[in-house]
């Protein structure tokens, strides 16, 4: 529930991140931004599979895929730097979480345990797409300079806060107590 808003602003703001805060000069790594930005969602995703793999004391597996991944991401990179530049290395993550969260959910379902990834994320996903696509229409009304850049963070993270308390309040209420809990401790 976190992810998702940060990296939604992040994606609906990448362009006018990069200028303002690295010049013109870097916005050809625009795509590998993007690719960045999309990874920890995904890992978010993935992670609790992966931990769920491990509780069931199948790490001998995880071992081998962790082995597994470094070859293959090495490979794909490779690969993936010569089709496309600099931005190939970044566009690994597009490829290899995908795949290895389908092989979770495999392994998962060989032990008896079956994850709705889609039911899970798709509030998130629809409220958090609902926020980009508002923030893109709100930057082209505004010149964009590093306060901009704030304000239009600041609005992203409310709408999407205000949108999870109609539609996810439930989810929202947890993450709220959570937080709370662990500041605590």
């Amino acid at each position: 529930m976190i992810m998702f808003p940060i990296m939604g602003t992040m994606l609906a703001l990448g362009p006018e991140l990069i200028h303002v805060v690295f010049t013109d000069r870097w916005m050809p790594g625009l795509n590998s931004f993007y690719c960045y930005c999309m990874s920890p969602i995904a890992i978010g995703i993935s992670m609790p599979l992966y931990s769920t793999i491990l509780s069931l004391g199948r790490s001998s597996i995880l071992l081998m895929m962790s082995g597994s991944l470094i070859i293959f991401e090495w490979t794909l990179g490779v690969v993936f730097v010569i089709l496309w530049g600099f931005s190939g290395v970044a566009m690994t993550q597009l490829v290899i979480v995908p795949l290895f969260t389908c092989v979770y959910k495999i392994i998962l379902l060989k032990n008896g345990i079956q994850i709705n990834i889609i039911k899970n994320i798709f509030p998130q996903f629809i409220i958090s797409s609902v926020t980009v696509a508002f923030i893109i229409y709100l930057k082209g009304l505004l010149l964009v300079n590093l306060t901009t850049i704030c304000l239009l963070t600041a609005i992203s993270l409310m709408l999407h806060a205000g949108l999870c308390l109609v539609f996810e309040k439930k989810s929202l209420i947890e993450l709220i107590d959570y937080l709370i809990k662990s500041i605590k401790r």
